[in-house]
């Protein structure tokens, strides 16, 4: 075989590079591609996050850090009729850009000091509903308690949570609490009134 090379036909992979050379270019396109992830979800994502949650009824402002890993969106809630329709739209949202587990959304509301009392007195019935299942005593309770403070309250509740919303003049309470599910990636993304 005549100008073949004396070694076999094939030449030995990596004869004549440079180890460091290689070494340099592997770390510099990894360095790249971190860098462009980087930049993409700084400037890019986030920007399309935020301005697709603005669209949405109701909401006020978006803002949206990278805490532990995890992306926390905080949405600046206004008044809403259904907080569950718009719970379950701002989440529907983030599943199309974050995976499951990677978010943490939160509402941030406008509480004030009668509406924060009402909720910590309220609170123990809706936990006591989520672990026994007593939705009928639940809402009766909080029903009665924020007309004698006159105030509005609306509940509703789907498979995994309880959505709270109590209004009062100008100033409105959103809570948010888990139930029923559990275990499933879904209940991550929970939270209210950061």
């Amino acid at each position: 075989m005549e100008g073949a090379n004396r070694r076999g036909v094939l030449p030995l992979l990596g004869q004549g590079w440079r180890l460091p050379y290689v070494a340099a270019a592997c770390l510099l396109s990894a360095a790249l591609f971190w860098g462009g992830q980087f930049v993409y979800e700084k400037f890019f994502l986030d920007r399309q996050v935020r301005e697709e949650l603005q669209a949405l009824t109701g909401v006020e402002g978006v803002t949206v850090q990278r805490v532990d890993g995890m992306e926390r969106v905080v949405v600046d809630l206004g008044r809403v009729e259904n907080l569950k329709a718009t719970y379950r739209s701002l989440e529907g949202t983030l599943e199309r850009y974050y995976r499951p587990g990677t978010f943490r959304l939160l509402l941030a509301d406008r509480r004030s000091a009668a509406l924060e009392e009402l909720w910590a007195q309220g609170q123990f019935a809706v936990y006591e509903a989520a672990v026994r299942g007593n939705f009928t005593s639940m809402a009766q309770e909080l029903e009665s308690r924020a007309r004698a403070a006159g105030m509005e309250i609306k509940l509703d509740m789907d498979g995994r949570r309880i959505y709270v919303a109590l209004y009062q003049g100008p100033y409105y309470l959103y809570e948010i609490v888990p139930w029923g599910l559990r275990g499933e990636e879904g209940l991550v993304g929970e939270g209210a009134g950061a």
